[in-house]
């Protein structure tokens, strides 16, 4: 069964490695990448997919919508 992921996180470095990686297994499709609480916020409410979130203590810091 294929899993739907969005990743989620602050560093451009580490998600466009971790997207190339699951787009090459066949049991993942990555719908997206979003760089702040915002835009992940924003992606999960337009895909309304069942999603797992981990938030970093440091990433906080993040405007209002």
């Amino acid at each position: 069964m294929e899993k739907t992921i969005l990743i989620a996180d602050d560093n451009k470095e580490f998600t466009d490695v971790l997207k190339e990686y699951l787009s090459e297994q066949e049991d993942f499709r990555v719908i997206g990448v979003a760089n702040d609480g915002n835009e992940t916020l924003r992606r999960i409410i337009e895909e309304k997919n069942k999603l797992y979130m981990k938030e970093d203590a440091k990433s906080r810091k993040e405007k209002k919508i």
